[in-house]
């Protein structure tokens, strides 16, 4: 398997934006990235000053004025607070002055860090604070439990850049307390993975190792009392996945396996403790971790067909029972969501979405400044960027599947821009999505009030524009071919609308309003079997047709309809006051056939009617319908009788002719 922890594919090439030419709009998913940790992250209290390599090499040289020595203080990491000192000046370096110089820099360079130590003191105890009740005392021995008390009030409420500063804060204070040091450092684990930094989480749950065997050199256990309350809460089977889930998900398998391998093994030697003496895991847990260790090479497969693309064959492997438990318990539910949609399951793709972006523990940005405390220093933002980019492209994926699944939720996708933007407002990615989103309901909008107003042609231009900008959206190009057939056909131009309505249906079959609109069209040209069967279909996707006659117009008459819902959201349907009512017609027109068709053709019209118009298959519609459609059923059996028998229907032809 390839073990590296190699940034991992990005999501901006796996799902294709609606972009300009020159500006890739793709979604990007930076939340599992395989990247080395990146110390500038860590916080300041996790280095220390030291001379820079210039100032050392200024040392060795005679300083002879103000201006030399001011480009060593410069060059010095802490040359902002480091005073020039009159006395240096003119010194002639030898190897007792460097001494002292150094011994007063060093003393200075103190100072400065005891203000440091004291800076992070106060701010651990206002953030404890913030949990509720008094400060702690760091330097008090029965300071432990508050400490540890604070910081799970902190943690419950998924604050967790607050608790990882703070953790890092009491590891220091702790460095020499072994025992200590292991939870905490377990603790700061947790907050990594849930903050999406699984390279950080891996790195201190290895770092959390070493220190438990210390702790824990043979069977004796080194805690003291104070300690072994957490010990059982924070060093168990959490923290065992927590280390292995954080290096399968940063694509790190051969550490993963190696892992899974140390907990399996069992004490062969009495000075060896094994995984599982150590976190006490029970058969659940160990049952649960084979599993994973067994769906190892699945999950390398599926990260591999999602960096290439190969859509079905990750939708293959996803099938796996294992894989999805996996996926769906990590943030690799994301890719899941990208596979689904790839693959046309749009509904389950925004499902998948809905249920991951709930599960992001992060709250967004400070809404006014007394929320100030939530980035109160650059290290919190630093540490919020995988979980921020995670919440980000979740809003904007969820965005652009929420287009996808129909016009009705487009006011919801303009409502996720908004929220991405409010987060980061140069967010290129959602800026092109919100631009696109905005040009197609400006489309949209106008060919409506175009329809509205009478200038129909102008409104086939403005649909004609909006198909052209996404022509992988079938749901809403399926609403837009709907649109423009209903213009074709206030044009006289019916069959332009069956072409449309047709292009509709290929794309999207479940608008019944599209088999009403071809249903007029083809009586508009005489087709009357069709237009009947397109009828029948419109009323069986939607009962609310049934009201209309097959004889008129409902859904395009001036008189009886009206636009409803304008602007994001709205569904563009019309609705009719009239009743229903029987139309006049000869009996070629109640079979919907021609009046030269065959016997055979007036067998199969009577058929399909007669199977929707039976009083058996009414039972369960309203009252008034089911009266219409015993009048329609015996009209059925009339027009069927006379036409079926070759003497009657000769003698009804004659009685059409002298009419």
């Amino acid at each position: 398997m390839k073990n590296s922890r190699r940034r991992a594919c990005l999501p901006h090439d796996l799902v294709e934006e609606v972009k300009s030419p020159q500006t890739s709009t793709s979604i990007l998913f930076p939340t599992i990235r395989s990247l080395q940790p990146n110390r500038s992250y860590k916080p300041i209290y996790s280095s220390f000053h030291k001379l820079s390599e210039a100032n050392q090499e200024n040392l060795s040289h005679t300083i002879t004025g103000k201006p030399c020595l001011d480009d060593s203080v410069k060059n010095t990491e802490m040359g902002d607070k480091l005073p020039v000192l009159p006395k240096v000046r003119n010194l002639i370096l030898s190897n007792t002055k460097l001494t002292a110089i150094a011994n007063l820099e060093a003393a200075q360079r103190g100072d400065i860090e005891a203000e440091e130590t004291k800076r992070r003191e106060g701010c651990l105890q206002s953030r404890l604070c913030e949990a509720g009740g008094a400060a702690p005392d760091l330097h008090s021995k029965s300071s432990w439990a508050s400490d540890c008390a604070h910081m799970q009030a902190i943690l419950d409420g998924q604050r967790y850049s607050h608790a990882y500063l703070s953790l890092s804060a009491l590891m220091v204070e702790n460095k020499d307390r072994r025992g200590r040091l292991v939870v905490l450092t377990a603790m700061r684990a947790f907050c990594s993975y849930q903050m999406y930094n699984y390279t950080e989480c891996a790195d201190d749950s290895q770092m959390g190792l070493k220190l438990l065997m210390d702790v824990c050199p043979g069977e004796e256990v080194g805690y003291n009392p104070e300690e072994e309350p957490l010990v059982s809460v924070w060093l168990n089977a959490r923290f065992v996945f927590l280390w292995t889930r954080s290096l399968l998900l940063s694509e790190a398998y051969n550490e993963a396996e190696m892992v899974y391998n140390f907990i399996f093994s069992q004490a062969t030697d009495s000075q060896t403790v094994s995984g599982y003496n150590i976190f006490n895991l029970t058969e659940d847990d160990l049952s649960l971790l084979r599993a994973e260790q067994d769906c190892l090479p699945q999950i390398c497969s599926f990260r591999q067909y999602v960096h290439i693309k190969e859509w079905s064959n990750a939708l293959a492997v996803m099938k796996s029972k294992v894989l999805l438990e996996f996926i769906e318990a990590t943030s690799l539910r994301f890719y899941e969501a990208v596979v689904l949609f790839e693959n046309g399951l749009l509904d389950a793709a925004r499902e998948v979405l809905l249920v991951y972006l709930a599960q992001i523990p992060f709250h967004g940005p400070p809404s006014s400044p007394s929320d100030n405390l939530e980035y109160c220093c650059q290290e919190e933002k630093q540490l919020h960027y995988y979980i921020k980019e995670a919440y980000l492209n979740a809003n904007l994926f969820l965005s652009k599947v929420g287009l996808y699944c129909g016009r009705e939720y487009m006011n919801i996708a303009a409502v996720l821009i908004q929220r991405c933007l409010a987060v980061n407002p140069i967010f290129t990615p959602a800026i092109h999505f919100g631009c696109h989103l905005v040009a197609l309901e400006d489309f949209i909008s106008k060919a409506e009030s175009e329809i509205e107003e009478g200038r129909f042609q102008s409104a086939v231009k403005l649909i004609t524009d909006a198909l052209a900008m996404d022509n992988k959206n079938n749901r809403i190009n399926a609403f837009l071919f709907i649109m423009r057939a209903e213009a074709y056909l206030k044009l006289c131009r019916p069959l332009q609308a069956i072409e449309d309505c047709t292009k509709s249906i290929m794309l999207d079959a479940t608008h019944a309003k599209t088999y009403l609109v071809r249903s007029i069209a083809f009586q508009r040209t005489q087709k009357t079997a069709e237009a009947a069967a397109d009828r029948c279909m419109a009323v069986q996707l939607n009962s609310s047709y049934r009201d209309f006659p097959e004889a008129t117009d409902p859904n395009l008459s001036n008189s009886q309809s009206t636009s409803t819902n304008k602007g994001f959201g709205s569904n563009y349907e019309y609705v009719s006051d009239k009743k229903p009512e029987i139309a006049k017609a000869t009996f070629y027109d109640i079979l919907g056939v021609r009046p030269c068709a065959t016997l055979e053709d007036i067998r199969q019209a009577f058929k399909y009617l007669t199977l929707r118009y039976h009083p058996d298959k009414v039972v369960n519609e309203p009252e008034a319908f089911q009266r219409f459609a015993v009048d329609r059923f015996k009209e059925l059996n009339q027009a069927h009788s006379v036409l079926m028998d070759p003497e009657k229907r000769l003698a009804y032809d004659s009685t059409l002719r002298t009419v």
